[in-house]
């Protein structure tokens, strides 16, 4: 009696264990959470000339096999703000369980992080624009089949953001000829759609034509509530959440997109000649130790031309001002890791 009741006790101790085991080893693997969440992958039409509506085959496939087809809702865009649209309606039914994808390039992943941000709605990345710069600061690999495979199974962390002149940027903020540049780029695609990275060289041998540099003043706070006061001529600023930006530019090779700073890059106006080797090293994020760059990691800021405005890149979004202000809004957004 006494050896079956101790027998009983083992069996019933090992039962535990193993179903313990069993769980924790599905947690790990993303399997078991995936039975609570749905999903929206929003493709937009407009991003990398349509490149995101060809990948909705693959999906339906990813989602077939792992039978999750019930949880799977697609939206391919059809106007202006269908992006914005279809991420706040998925957000409002879903709340926490829900994972919007945004599959285009960096201007559709904005909108998403606008409308998702301070919610309990987690965004994920499809890099199918024609520069996908943020997703270079979440992927060693861009390669969509890949990154497909793995968004049944989406790991959630928290990110910053960029909160300036009223509007959300994820990514990047820039200002002076790396935006003419963008500003270029953006002319050539809309005549040549196929050039895609052709544009940007183009856009970079007219850019340096024109006016390369702006005067501007600034005044930064830092972590410990410094004030960081300057001014100069300054040929590329850029305010950095996360790393990249126009096509492939590194200018904050540090950056971190959950460390609650903003680093910002600038650098001093120089002749032609110095430019071309500094804006291989600024591609290859390797220019930070040259003595005309200066990087300041802060939380809050201000730029501002005296004498009239100039050209501002958020996140692909071109306008002209005469002053930012810029803030870090930390952790304001749930991302998708995979």
């Amino acid at each position: 009696m006494c050896k079956f009741g101790i027998t009983k006790r083992i069996t019933f101790t090992l039962g535990i264990w193993y179903n313990v085991s069993a769980i924790i080893f599905f947690t790990n693997r993303g399997d078991v959470l995936t039975q609570d969440y749905k999903y929206l992958f929003i493709l937009s039409s407009l991003a990398g000339g349509g490149k995101s509506l060809g990948i909705k085959n693959k999906i339906i496939e990813v989602f077939g096999k792992n039978d999750l087809i019930d949880d799977l809702e697609i939206v391919e865009t059809t106007y202006e703000g269908h992006v914005r649209d279809a991420a706040r309606e998925f957000a409002k039914v879903h709340g926490d369980s829900g994972i919007v994808y945004a599959c285009g390039g960096d201007g559709t992943l904005s909108e998403v992080a606008d409308v998702l941000r301070h919610t309990d709605t987690s965004m994920g990345v499809i890099p199918a624009g024609t520069a996908n710069d943020f997703a270079k600061s979440i992927y060693s690999d861009l390669d969509l089949d890949s990154i497909i495979e793995k968004t049944p199974f989406p790991k959630k962390s928290k990110i910053d953001l960029i909160d300036i002149n009223g509007y959300t940027c994820l990514n990047v903020v820039s200002l002076g000829l790396d935006t003419m540049v963008l500003k270029h780029a953006y002319s050539i695609l809309k005549r040549h759609k196929n050039y895609g990275d052709l544009a940007y060289i183009f856009g970079i041998i007219r850019a340096l034509m024109g006016k390369r540099y702006e005067y501007l003043e600034y005044e930064f706070i830092d972590e410990f509530g410094n004030t960081i006061k300057g001014s100069g001529d300054f040929v590329i600023s850029a305010i950095c959440n996360g790393g990249y930006y126009g096509n492939g530019f590194n200018p904050a090779p540090d950056s971190e997109l959950d460390d609650g700073l903003l680093d910002v890059c600038l650098v001093d106006d120089m002749k032609l000649r110095q430019l071309f080797p500094l804006i291989f090293s600024y591609s290859k994020g390797t220019h930070t130790k040259d003595h005309r760059v200066t990087i300041h990691k802060i939380v809050s800021g201000v730029i501002r031309k005296p004498d009239g405005e100039f050209i501002t890149n958020y996140d692909g979004l071109i306008t002209y001002n005469r002053e930012i202000e810029f803030k870090v809004a930390r952790d304001a957004l749930n991302l998708v890791r995979l």
